[in-house]
């Protein structure tokens, strides 16, 4: 339902906007940050999206998929450190 849409709403967000970015950002400076969200908007914007774009977006999204790996694991491990009981849990 509507508990389990935000939770996985959070949990992209979460991980595209802010760990992996600070993930491309520690192995890779400035550039890496930019680069990444960069690749990560161009996903969002063509990724599958038309038949024009279809090449091109088929691209841009498993470039997105490949750069976005590594923050989406880190994102799993502190989110279970920091989510303490699953009982309580939505």
């Amino acid at each position: 339902g509507i508990a389990r849409a935000v939770v996985e709403s959070v949990a992209e967000n979460t991980s595209d906007a802010v760990v992996g970015a600070l993930v491309w950002g520690a192995v890779a400076g400035v550039p890496g940050l930019l680069g990444f969200r960069a690749v990560n908007t161009l996903d969002a914007m063509v990724g599958h999206r038309s038949p024009r774009y279809r090449r091109y977006g088929w691209a841009s999204a498993r470039l997105d998929d490949l750069a976005g790996w590594p923050g989406a694991r880190l994102t799993a491990v502190l989110t279970t450190v920091a989510g303490g009981d699953p009982r309580g849990a939505v």
